[in-house]
């Protein structure tokens, strides 16, 4: 499957090889999630929400459990990937509102845009860390909205987190 949504971002190599990872990781692989589409720059990433068996409730319909936790791992991939290995990224915090039973499959765009990402570079440049809320919306193929959420991601350069990580560590042995 290519992108769902409009782009003009192209998957590459790298791209490719990592969303066939991911979408064998087994923890997401079970949650019914599957990447889709994955740009070169990792700025743009499809997901579709599969509606099957081992994602159903008493109901058919889309499990709540299953419907989160298959946009659960996207944004802070995202930021490892665009990043890279000086910066430390994990999941904060998330909601997730449920606006209509999911009877089909539905899907998500997780889009970082180049302002998003030197916001994020220049905050943790001035502070060493910094926490970016960002929404997700799971749409069928008519722009119908079934689930809308928001990701809260800490990112934190190498030398802040690993600072804070000895200072803790520190007030630990002193107990």
């Amino acid at each position: 499957m290519a992108a769902v949504f409009p782009t003009i971002r192209k998957e590459n190599f790298f791209s490719l090889k990592y969303k066939l990872w991911f979408n064998f990781f087994p923890a997401f692989r079970a949650s019914g999630g599957k990447v889709v589409f994955a740009s070169s720059d990792w700025h743009e990433v499809h997901l579709v929400f599969k509606l099957c068996r081992k994602t159903r409730n008493y109901h058919g319909t889309g499990f709540g459990g299953a419907i989160y936790s298959s946009l659960d791992p996207i944004y802070p991939m995202q930021f490892i990937f665009i990043l890279g290995p000086k910066y430390v990224i994990w999941d904060k915090s998330a909601t997730i509102e449920y606006i209509r039973p999911i009877d089909k499959n539905v899907y998500a765009k997780f889009e970082l845009s180049d302002e998003i990402i030197q916001l994020v570079k220049d905050e943790v440049a001035k502070n060493g860390r910094y926490f970016i809320t960002l929404p997700v919306e799971y749409r069928d193929l008519d722009g119908n909205v079934y689930a809308r959420a928001t990701k809260t991601v800490y990112i934190g350069s190498k030398e802040h987190y690993d600072k804070r990580k000895l200072e803790k560590k520190a007030i630990k042995n002193n107990e």
